[in-house]
């Protein structure tokens, strides 16, 4: 905080990133404002800082503070009289616009009219370029009235003219004297130079001639003027030495090397080593180098050897003081929050049963190292700058730490290991799918080896690795001493004895916990739903909100999913990890057991797929089917027509409705239905009548009393 209370005007605010350095022109209280000072004449850039910000990057080691430095004095009245009117010119410039502009100058910076620069430049007869340029001078210089001078040192050549070429007698080409015209198109050469990394001294000079030292000739010709552009004569025109000469004197080396390549392969290429990797390391486990590399090499399936599968991904985690490899992960998984884990899930993992897997058996203490670190040194990739990933690193207490663009050798230990990798195997690999930057390569058709295979191939390495002598280590006194060979495996376990051992994992259910991936699910009366499957668990908490749940209203439950399996979610109740299983009950819901979520995905893919096939089908269909219930429709009042209204015809409904049925019934009966009405043929059979029976005459018993009519009933019986 000492260095941000004594920032003044002058004071330079270095971007380590960019390399670029901002002058102080302006300090009230804890805010300031800066000016860029390595930039172009004709652009201003300017910005505003607060003391919190500068002290956030300063600890971050993302901004340095330089002291202003005031090493120029003069006395006004000993300058010559025009040295004196220019430096009174100047001043008068710069208070004039002070007046106008300052004291923070946001509106120099602006693209908006500038109406004070125009009227000084008319004052006195300059261009509005070098009033802007004598402004900014004195900005860029911290306000510092040296800077209203003169320019002082090597003199300009400018308004120079020569009647001869300069220099030795050419051999070849003549070339031409160097003029002020000549000075402005080599100027303009120097920025078409810097302008690409393609642009080359030949290029450039090539262009030149296309677009300055071109004559426009007209030939009369019998089918009329024909137009030719052709190039001057060699005595008319610069040589290539000529240009290449003054673009090497008007720029500087570095300029012209980031033009080649950028400024941050410039700042990491020539960057002083002021110290090794292991500074700020405390120990074992203290810091962790982790990336991953496509390994030049064609897989085939493992189900089906006659596809290819393209080229494996090696996750890797080095251990900066010791050099040890802490972790491996091999899969098909580039860029994205499953490699990730995949190479953290190895940290917890029991390597000896990992090995078993592939035929391999390790001894005790060659790779055993179930250990979290305290800090992972990554690059910017996209899964690193992740929310998962943040996150899992917060819930682990780890703190990641991302080096800058085009900064790889920060990370160096990992990057020269997959140097290693391929510089051991490459030689083993050739014609077996190894890929090269040939165009006979073949390496797809020459692929022979599996996932497995590299799986194989990393762990040998790695345990190789670990047990293999490092000339280059920087071995310390008390290390000799001891006898401490530069072996990963002996550093460690050094580095454990000195500064103590890392933190382990022992809870093997938190860190699977942490490592899985949070989803948002909800609690329904079909159980926990969640991106259309349906999971149940044996929670008494949960069947309860289970029943509490109505068919229309759900219960969000936090959950988090393993993508390599989404046969199960695993959430929190009372302080205890619940799992969930797909529930087997529900038509399809349990196929997915065991299967990773892209698999999941792909399945919803071609479903969704499989509905919209026929939309163009369904749309007929829903219009077919509206044409003809409007037919329908229109037939029937077509037929109103010839009805005649009757008030009453709502009368009579039930008995009007009886006598309808009993039309339609007669109308579809089942043998005029199924066409059966004249077959199979009817069997006779000769019957005889029976008599009619005897009319017997009717009693009158409306006069008779109960008892009297039970009694005539029973003598009946």
């Amino acid at each position: 905080m000492m260095e941000i209370l004594e920032l003044k005007v002058g004071s330079i605010l270095h971007i380590m990133e960019l390399d670029e350095n901002y002058r102080v022109i302006y300090r009230n209280g804890n805010y300031s404002v800066t000016i860029l000072m390595n930039e172009r004449d004709d652009k201003v850039d300017i910005l505003e800082w607060f003391d919190e910000t500068i002290l956030e990057m300063v600890d971050k080691k993302e901004l340095a503070i330089r002291k202003a430095k005031c090493e120029h004095v003069f006395d006004s009245r000993a300058l010559s009289d025009t040295d004196r009117d220019i430096y009174v010119r100047n001043k008068e410039i710069v208070d004039t616009l002070s007046e106008r502009y300052g004291p923070c100058y946001f509106d120099i910076a602006t693209r908006k009219p500038k109406p004070a620069i125009e009227d000084l430049a008319k004052k006195y007869s300059v261009s509005t370029r070098t009033v802007f340029y004598v402004l900014k001078k004195y900005l860029m210089s911290g306000l510092d009235p040296y800077a209203l001078l003169p320019q002082q040192g090597k003199k300009s050549k400018v308004g120079m003219e020569y009647s001869l070429k300069t220099g030795r007698p050419p051999l070849f080409t003549a070339g031409v004297p160097l003029t002020n015209e000549l000075r402005e198109i080599f100027d303009d050469c120097c920025k078409h130079y810097l302008s690409g990394r393609e642009k080359s001294y030949t290029t450039t000079y090539d262009w030149m001639c296309t677009k300055y030292f071109m004559i426009r000739q007209e030939l009369q010709t019998k089918d009329g003027v024909m137009i030719q552009n052709q190039l001057m004569p060699i005595d008319h025109r610069p040589t290539i030495n000529q240009m290449v000469n003054y673009i090497r004197n008007n720029t500087t080396e570095k300029q012209r090397q980031i033009s080649k390549t950028s400024k941050r392969e410039y700042r990491n290429d020539n960057r002083a080593l002021i110290s090794d990797n292991l500074y700020n390391v405390k120990g074992p486990g203290d810091l962790f180098e982790m990336d991953e590399v496509e390994m030049d090499v064609s897989l085939i399936s493992e189900i089906d050897p006659s596809k290819v599968v393209g080229r494996p991904i090696v996750h890797a985690m080095v251990d900066v003081y010791s050099r040890m490899i802490t972790a491996i992960s091999v899969s098909l998984d580039n860029n994205s929050v499953l490699g990730f884990t995949n190479c953290l899930l190895n940290l917890g993992e029991d390597n000896k049963q990992l090995c078993r897997r592939f035929g391999l058996e390790i001894k005790d203490g060659l790779w055993d190292i179930n250990v979290l670190p305290n800090r992972i040194r990554s690059d910017r990739g996209v899964e690193y700058r992740s929310y998962e990933v943040k996150r899992i690193c917060n819930e682990l207490n780890i703190t990641l730490e991302l080096t800058p663009p085009a900064m790889g050798s920060l990370k160096g230990q990992v990057e020269q290991l997959f140097h290693q990798y391929h510089s051991f195997q490459n030689d083993l690999l050739e014609g077996k799918g190894l890929i090269t930057k040939r165009h006979d390569s073949n390496h797809h058709k020459n692929a022979v080896l599996t996932l497995e295979d590299i799986w194989v191939f990393v762990i040998n390495q790695t345990i190789a690795h670990n047990m293999r002598v490092l000339k280059d280590y920087p071995l310390t006194k008390d290390m000799i001493q001891r006898g401490v060979h530069p072996v990963p495996l002996e550093i460690w376990k050094y580095g454990c004895e000195l500064y103590g051992a890392p933190k382990p994992i022992t809870n093997l259910d938190q860190f699977e916990y942490t490592l899985r991936r949070e989803v948002k699910a909800s609690i329904t009366r079909k159980g926990i739903e969640w991106n259309g499957l349906y999971y149940m668990a044996e929670d008494a908490w949960l069947g309860e909100l289970i029943t509490k749940s109505s068919l229309r209203s759900s219960t969000p439950l936090n959950c988090r999913l393993d993508e390599r399996d989404v046969g199960s979610l695993w959430y929190i109740n009372d302080n205890r990890i619940v799992k969930a299983r797909l529930n087997p009950y529900r038509n399809g819901n349990s196929d997915f057991d065991g299967k990773p979520l892209k698999c999941y995905e792909e399945y919803k893919t071609r479903k969704n797929e499989l509905i919209h096939e026929l939309d163009q089908n369904e749309q007929e269909i829903r219009c077919a089917e509206r044409m003809s219930l409007q037919a329908a429709i229109d037939n029937a009042l077509e037929a109103g027509k010839y009805t005649v209204s009757d008030s009453g015809k709502t009368k009579n409904i039930r008995q009007n409705r009886k006598d309808e049925s009993i039309s339609f019934m007669e109308q579809n009966s089942m043998g005029s239905r199924l066409d059966t009405k004249e077959s199979p043929p009817a069997i006779t059979l000769e019957t005889k009548a029976l008599p009619e029976p005897e009319a017997q005459p009717k009693e009158d018993i409306s006069n008779l009393s109960l008892n009297e009519v039970l009694e005539k009933m029973s003598k009946k019986m």
